[in-house]
């Protein structure tokens, strides 16, 4: 995709195709994204109802916008709305590696661990650990989706209200849901998971605006206070995760591109468009994918649909969302993969996966992810995140 036409989507081109899709009555949509195929521009929109008459007085609007802005032709593609997916109803049972010779048997401080709240079937990945310093003191969190561990224990569902947090909610690894299907294979009916932490704090369902973004996106996280038997463990195993993400790759591969044995956060470090990323899920484990060259648009009001109300008092009626596509024909992630980390090819850590549609995935910048768990714990700018657990 020419640079000229990315620098100027976001600020040109977008609101014109916004305002269109806005301003025709009776049509009604779900996303829409820019996207090239072959020397062909096209945009891909989503809708409840792709024979509605009315698109076809919206795609020749769009296709003279874009015509005008870029002196290039574009192609419309209306489609029926994508199903979304992110942890709303219980997947296939997912049976966990095992070592039975280990003191960690689980593998408990791997990253893309199976966990979930107590006895609930609602199984969801641990992304990782990281480690907040506040006035020269370190603390080591867990780290996950909220719509993964913010589950009332009575209701099985999420809060109906978007700010509430169940706070102290108990997280066990692997989640029942997995456990059983161990159990299952193993021919084992003694085996138990552990209670490695409580819910400390979470986005709720909730919007945030990106540094210099024209729209907010949504955030999707969840913070795990370990208890002391897990941190007690992890003194020894730690040194054990650099060797923990690891690709599948032919030997011609490693030889020539080895996957970095540290996963780090460098904060300068983030999602840009065609960056090859990597995560490692509950369900799929180690994929890759790539990062679209822009931001899918989406409706509030259909976001809603799927994922209950939003908290949002400014009353966006749109938020803009960073989307990974499939690399090598291989999907990126799965229901039960949601909050996983997502790094580049260097092992910097660059988002948090939380939501698919089909093909597509919605990760969140880490660095919005960081700075609204900032606010929400009330840290300071000079309190230091870092994925790199120090226990010294």
């Amino acid at each position: 995709m020419d640079e000229e036409i990315v620098r100027n989507y976001d600020k040109v081109i977008q609101p014109k195709f916004l305002a269109i899709l806005r301003s025709i009555k009776g049509l009604s949509w779900a996303s829409f994204i820019l996207d090239k195929e072959g020397d062909q521009y096209k945009l891909e929109i989503t809708t409840k109802d792709p024979s509605n008459p009315k698109w076809v007085e919206a795609n020749a609007a769009l296709e003279k916008a874009f015509l005008d802005s870029t002196n290039r032709k574009l192609r419309v593609d209306v489609a029926k709305s994508k199903t979304f997916e992110e942890m709303r109803f219980v997947v296939p049972r997912s049976p966990q590696p095992y070592d039975a010779n280990s003191k960690n048997p689980f593998g408990l401080y791997s990253l893309g661990r199976s966990i979930g709240v107590e006895q609930l079937d609602y199984p969801g990945t641990l992304g990782g650990f990281i480690t907040v310093t506040t006035e020269g003191n370190s603390r080591v969190y867990g780290l996950t989706n909220n719509h993964v561990v913010n589950i009332g224990k009575t209701t099985n569902t999420q809060p109906p209200d978007p700010t509430h947090v169940e706070t102290g909610n108990a997280i066990y690894c692997p989640n029942y849901h997995d456990l059983e299907a161990t159990k299952i294979q193993l021919k084992n009916t003694k085996l138990q998971n552990y209670k490695i932490a409580q819910l400390r704090a979470a986005s709720g369902r909730s919007l945030t605006m990106p540094p210099g973004a024209a729209y907010p996106c949504i955030i999707d996280w969840a913070l795990l206070d370990l208890n002391s038997q897990t941190l007690k463990g992890m003194l020894f195993e730690i040194p054990k995760l650099k060797a923990n993400f690891q690709l599948p790759r032919t030997p011609q591969e490693k030889e020539a591109q080895p996957f970095p044995a540290q996963v780090t956060y460098d904060p300068n470090v983030h999602l840009v468009p065609g960056m090859v990323v990597f995560k490692w899920g509950r369900t799929t484990g180690v994929t890759s994918g790539e990062v679209k060259i822009v931001r899918s648009m989406m409706n509030i009001a259909d976001v809603e649909t799927w994922k209950g109300t939003i908290h949002n008092p400014q009353r966006y009626t749109e938020v803009a969302e960073l989307v990974v596509g499939p690399r090598r024909g291989v999907p990126f992630c799965d229901s039960g993969d949601s909050g996983s980390l997502v790094v580049d090819e260097h092992g910097n850590v660059v988002g948090l996966l939380w939501a698919r549609a089909e093909d597509d995935v919605i990760v969140t910048d880490i660095r919005v992810v960081f700075e609204s768990i900032r606010e929400k714990m009330g840290w300071g700018s000079n309190d230091v995140f870092s994925v790199t657990p120090n226990l010294k």
